[in-house]
Order: C-alpha cells, then sequence, then structure tokens
C-alpha cells in the first residue's frame, strides 16, 4: 500500500507536468569552464516540480493517514492474533499434560482396586481357616482337652494376624483415597482448560472476522487510488533522468570550484611560509643582535664593577701594614706560568680572567714541591673541588684572605692557625690543570688583587 501511495503521488506530480521531455540535461551541456547555466536551468525546472508535488501531497495526506491508521490497526490485531494462537498452544500442551497424568491416574486407581480385592479375599481365606482348624477353646482346658499355655498361643496369634490385616486394609483405603481426589481434581482441571480453550478460540473466530473485514476496507483503499503503473515507471525514468543530470553538472562545477580553491590555498600557503620564513629570520637576526649587544653590555658593566671593586681593595690595602709583608709562597720555584688578569683558558673548564698567579714546580723534585703560608693566620676552608683540586683558604684578617689551589697533600685542617712561613702542603695538579703548580690567589674584602703587587721578594732572596 506505501508503494502505491508513493507511485500516485509521483504520477500526479508528473501528469501535471506537460514540459518533461525525456531529454538528458547533459546532452546539451556545455564544455566551458562553468556549467552554472545548465544547473540554473535544470533547478528551476526541478524546483516546477517540487512545488507541483507539495501541492498534491496536501491532496492525498488523508488518504495516506488512513492507510497508516488501518496498517498499525491490522498490525495490532495480528499481534492479539498470535498472542491467543500461542495461548491456545499452550493449553493443548496443558490440556495432553493433564490427560497422560489422568490416565496414569486411573491405572494406578485400577492396580489399587485390584491390591485392595485380593487382600480381601486373602482375608477371607485366613478367617475361615482360622475357624475351621483346631482351635483351643477354655472349656477344653477346663475339661482336660487341651493345654493353657495352647490356648494362649492361639489366641494371640489370632490377635496378631487380625492387627496386620486391618492395618493392611486401612493403608490400601487410604491410598485409594488419595487416588480418587487426585482423579477427582484432575478431571476438574481438564474441564477448566477445555472450557478456557473454547473461550480463547471464541475470540479467535472474533478476531479473525475483524482482520477480514479490516483487510477488505484496506484493499479497497488500495484499487481506490490505483493508478497506470507503467505510465508512472516512464515519469519516474525522465525526474530520475534528470535528478542524474543536474547531480554530475553540480559534480563537474563542484569539481571546477575546489580545483581553484585548492590552487589558491596552495599559493596562499606558499606565500604564508615565505613571510613566516622571513619573519623567523628577521627575529632570530634581531635576538641574535640583541644577545651580542646584552653580551657585550654585561661583560663591560662585569669589567666596570671588577675594576671599583680592585680599587677599592688596593685602597683597602694602603692602610694594612702586614699585606705589603707577604712570603712568596714557594720558596723552591721563582717560575711564573700564567699572571693574573685576562688569559685564554689553559685547559677546558678553566676561567679565562685568571684570579691570581700560577707558580710552576713541574721541574722540582717531590720534596721541593712545599708550599708555605704567605701571611700568618687561621685555616677557614679546605677541601676538593673540580675546578681548583685540593685547595687551601687563610683569613688573615681585616679582609684579607689567601688562597692555594691544585695541592698534592695538603698538612692542615680547618680552624688551625698557621705561621707566617709555615708549610702547609705539597703542590700537585689535582682539579682543572695542564701540568703541576700553585695557584696563588689574595681577595681583600672579597675582591681578588694581584698579588705580585704586595710580596715582599727580601725574605725569598
Amino acid at each position: 500500500m506505501r508503494k502505491k501511495l508513493v507511485i500516485i503521488l509521483l504520477v500526479s506530480v508528473l501528469l501535471g507536468l506537460g514540459f518533461l521531455t525525456g531529454t538528458s540535461y547533459l546532452a546539451n551541456a556545455d564544455t566551458t569552464e562553468s556549467y552554472q547555466d545548465e544547473i540554473d536551468a535544470a533547478k528551476a525546472k526541478k524546483e516546477q516540480m517540487e512545488k507541483d508535488r507539495a501541492e498534491l501531497e496536501k491532496k492525498v495526506e488523508e488518504l495516506k493517514q488512513q492507510k497508516d491508521d488501518m496498517n498499525a490497526y491490522i498490525e495490532n490485531m495480528d499481534k492479539q492474533y498470535m498472542e491467543l494462537m500461542y495461548s491456545i498452544d499452550e493449553l493443548d500442551a496443558e490440556i495432553a499434560t493433564q490427560e497422560e497424568i489422568l490416565e496414569e491416574t486411573q491405572i494406578m486407581l485400577a492396580q489399587v482396586k485390584a491390591q485392595e480385592e485380593e487382600q480381601y479375599d486373602t482375608m477371607k481365606k485366613r478367617i475361615k481357616y482360622l475357624y475351621e482348624n483346631g482351635e483351643t477353646s477354655f472349656l477344653d482346658v477346663l475339661f482336660g482337652q487341651g493345654s493353657l499355655t495352647d490356648m494362649l498361643n492361639e489366641m494371640e496369634y489370632r490377635a496378631a494376624i487380625t492387627e496386620y490385616d486391618n492395618g493392611l486394609l486401612e493403608r490400601y483405603n487410604a491410598t485409594k483415597l488419595q487416588v480418587q481426589n487426585t482423579e477427582a481434581l484432575l478431571i476438574a482441571r481438564l474441564e477448566e482448560l477445555n472450557a478456557l480453550k473454547e473461550t480463547r478460540e471464541f475470540e479467535l473466530a472474533q478476531l479473525e472476522e475483524v482482520i477480514q473485514a479490516k483487510a477488505a476496507e484496506l484493499e479497497a483503499l488500495a484499487e481506490s487510488i490505483g493508478v497506470d503503473e507503467e505510465m508512472l515507471f516512464t515519469y519516474w525514468d525522465e525526474i530520475i533522468t534528470m535528478g542524474a543530470d543536474i547531480e554530475e553538472l553540480e559534480r563537474l562545477e563542484a569539481e571546477r570550484i575546489a580545483e581553484e580553491e585548492r590552487k589558491r590555498k596552495e599559493e596562499e600557503e606558499r606565500l604564508r611560509r615565505l613571510e613566516e620564513e622571513r619573519k623567523r629570520k628577521e627575529e632570530e637576526e634581531r635576538k641574535r643582535r640583541e644577545e651580542e649587544l646584552r653580551k657585550i653590555a654585561e661583560e663591560e658593566a662585569r669589567k666596570k664593577r671588577e675594576e671599583e671593586l680592585r680599587r677599592q681593595a688596593t685602597d683597602a690595602l694602603k692602610y694594612n701594614q702586614d699585606i705589603g709583608n707577604m712570603l712568596w709562597p714557594v720558596p723552591n720555584s721563582g717560575r711564573i706560568t700564567s699572571d693574573y688578569g685576562y688569559r685564554s683558558a689553559p685547559v677546558k673548564g678553566a676561567s679565562t680572567f685568571h684570579q691570581g698567579i700560577d707558580i710552576g714546580v713541574g721541574n722540582l723534585a717531590r720534596a721541593d714541591r712545599g708550599v708555605v703560608a704567605a701571611l700568618a693566620g687561621v685555616v677557614i676552608e679546605t677541601g676538593y673541588s673540580k675546578s681548583g683540586g685540593n685547595y687551601i683558604y687563610i683569613d688573615h684578617g681585616n679582609g684579607v684572605v689567601t688562597r692555594y689551589l691544585h695541592a698534592y697533600k695538603v698538612y692542615v685542617k680547618e680552624g688551625q692557625y698557621v705561621e707566617r712561613g709555615e708549610e702547609i702542603m705539597e703542590a700537585g695538579t689535582t682539579g682543572y690543570s695542564s701540568g703541576p703548580h700553585l695557584h696563588f690567589g689574595l681577595w681583600v674584602n672579597g675582591v681578588s688583587v694581584d698579588p705580585l703587587l704586595y710580596i715582599d721578594y727580601s725574605d725569598w732572596e
């Protein structure tokens, strides 16, 4: 039914369009750069078709709604029909099961009845035998025809038999009653199930009548909207062809636009990258120049600060009477291998501003490499560093400190007082060093100064 409604809709639309010619727009499509004119013409005709179809859809909406409602109603009836069928199938299965149980119960009841009759015959025979054979009466005992013991034994025997028979009979009667009750319940249940099945079958018959009536209405509705399907398919092919032509024209136009857009974006990207590269190089060059200027400014500022500090330290030395009396620290060597001030680093890791003097001892025996304190003072620090190796710092008071680096052996310890000229270490080549030597430094108020300016050479000579 849904398919027929769609067919009617399309046929009605196409019957209202007298301009369908069956020709493809692509047959007249220009192969120039743009396909926009052909696309606009095809879309205009398609737009008119859409308007006509919208009017027709409004007219057939009520029929479609009726059809949809009827289909939903029939689907609901089918669901109820299937539920009733399932219910009847379940009732049939339960009835069959109950009938099997009833048949088994009836067989059991017949067996119980047979056992009851057999037991009853046995009891009759036993009672008859007891009365007909050798009973010893009380009179026989009195007149000497029997003993009292025989009589008592017979009475006890007869009582036991009677008690056994009575118990057996009671059990059979109870079993028989139970089987009879079960049979009655099963019969009642079967009657109930059969009645329920009859009810379900009646409901099913009524539902089938309703479904058939609605199906007839639906068929009548379908016939009332019937059309010539052959004509419909002819018009439908025209619509499909037109749609395909429009899609192909739009695809070609989209490809052309996309290609132009791709080329435009590629050019934009190329120009953007060139501009970014230019800016990047300019920025790198600007940063490089700024870094060079910063380093130059920092170096100049550092030199100025150091010169000022050295000037201040030199001025402070004028008021220190002891500092001008420093001993030469290596009595057995006067060979200076590196002066105080700016220099090229002798080894990797060494400073480019030498904050002391280096006194070489490489040509001396180990016993002649002794180092003495330049002035009397207190050892404030001994230790090891990667650059200075084993070292000693001596505080001489008034802000004056001497430093002795690259020792092989250290003979003093922190807190120890040493005299001027007392041996404190053996020069070596520990730390950043190109050979055995002593690095001798003089610091005043935290600033290094040239120790050669304050050595008293008279004792050394």
